[in-house]
């Protein structure tokens, strides 16, 4: 795909840079939102997350992509 058709990546995190090893808390860290926040904007996509759990695991329990789960947290797919 050319470019300019590839869909935006969140900005914070790109796939390959390890952001699935991470575990939920540890994102909601970089990103600056209070972990409680980051649990209930997941619950209400319908996404069951403890702050200890990776994002690998959150995410592919929701047949998603680790960097989707980070774009929820941006408030990218509201």
């Amino acid at each position: 795909a050319s470019p300019a058709k590839q869909k935006k990546m969140s900005s914070t995190f790109q796939p390959g840079s390890g952001i699935g090893r991470m575990t939920l808390r540890e994102v909601c860290q970089k990103l600056g939102i209070p972990v409680n926040k980051c649990v209930e904007k997941l619950k209400r996509h319908g996404i069951k997350a403890t702050p200890d759990k990776t994002l690998r695991e959150i995410a592919f329990s929701q047949g998603r992509y680790p960097y989707e789960i980070v774009e929820i947290l941006e408030g990218k797919n509201e």
